[in-house]
């Protein structure tokens, strides 16, 4: 059977029911609290907040900061550059220098000794130095009781400054002691002296001709406090690879340099590959007479270009002498 209910209770009975619908739909809104948390947690997640630097990104290439730092860095290289350019003018400046200051003469002043006509002598005596102040070589005395009666040192440049040798004589006083200590006289030796640094001996280059001027110190053995000089010309040709010498004196004579022992021999004496040159001396008084062989010459070419002509002369025999020489490229 169907249970009827009197039209009085369907009223309360649907309020009832709306309330439930009501309390169901109010358990359902705490589910959809979560809602809000997401909403809560946008602020927190990380498109927000990097939103920001990848906002900055398109305002690297619009603003002026990054590139700016960009040239910076660009310019860093640009000025380390100047930077290695000094260096680099730096390294070829130290042995520009060096070629005109005293360190490098000095390292030529060291291969350099105190060469006389019979070799090293004199050595117990006295010794070359050099001389910082005026660049030039020099003679001192190793003893203060010996004397310098005369002395001189010529030194010799190539035609770029370097230091390449040096010419000269020295005449000592040099007392003598018997086997007591005491003073028994004196002797008076002489030294013609020329070196010159063999590692800048060369022969002048090309085909051409070079022109020399510069003197010769010497004395005669018969007056050996008397020391002379003389005026020397020479003259280099590059085709034959020759060379010709005059000595002049002061007195009117002329030796002329000939390749044999015979006046009649060629005028123009040969230059090695190294430079050397050596020959016969002939010579003629102040008449212009006969040639006589009157000795020998040994030098050669040093420096830049064969720049300095060197070396040294003697005679023996009746009239001998010795002297030693020096000249340089006009």
């Amino acid at each position: 059977m169907k249970t009827i209910l009197p039209g009085k209770y369907i009223l309360p009975l649907l309020g009832t029911l709306i309330l439930s619908a009501c309390g169901s739909g109010g358990r359902a809104s705490p589910s959809a609290m979560p809602q809000p948390k997401p909403e809560i947690e946008q602020p927190q997640t990380p498109p927000a907040t990097e939103s920001s630097p990848q906002e900055t990104l398109p305002t690297v290439p619009s603003g002026t900061e990054a590139p700016s730092a960009d040239n910076k860095k660009a310019q860093q290289p640009s000025e380390s550059q100047p930077e290695s350019k000094p260096k680099e003018e730096s390294n070829p400046q130290p042995p520009k220098h060096q070629e005109r200051m005293p360190e490098a003469d000095a390292e030529v002043f060291k291969r350099m000794q105190l060469r006389t006509q019979n070799g090293i002598e004199g050595e117990d005596l006295m010794k070359l130095v050099f001389n910082d102040n005026n660049k030039k070589i020099e003679l001192t005395l190793l003893n203060p009781e010996n004397k310098f009666i005369k002395h001189e040192t010529r030194t010799l440049r190539d035609s770029a400054g370097e230091l390449i040798g040096y010419y000269g004589y020295a005449l000592v006083n040099k007392p003598l002691k018997n086997d007591f200590g005491e003073y028994d006289g004196s002797q008076q030796p002489y030294f013609g002296l020329q070196d010159a640094d063999e590692s800048k001996r060369q022969r002048p280059e090309g085909s051409g001709e070079i022109s020399y001027r510069g003197n010769m110190l010497y004395r005669y053995h018969e007056s050996p406090a008397e020391i002379l000089e003389a005026d020397v010309s020479a003259r280099y040709y590059g085709k034959e690879k020759t060379m010709s010498l005059n000595i002049h004196d002061h007195r009117g004579g002329l030796w002329t340099l000939h390749e044999d022992r015979s006046a009649k021999s060629s005028s123009r004496v040969a230059v090695d590959e190294r430079g050397s040159v050596n020959g016969h001396l002939f010579f003629a008084g102040q008449n212009g007479g006969k040639q006589e062989l009157n000795g020998t010459f040994s030098g050669g070419f040093y420096g830049q270009n064969g720049s300095v002509l060197t070396g040294r002369a003697s005679h023996e025999g009746k009239n001998a002498w010795e002297g030693v020489v020096g000249a340089k490229a006009e």
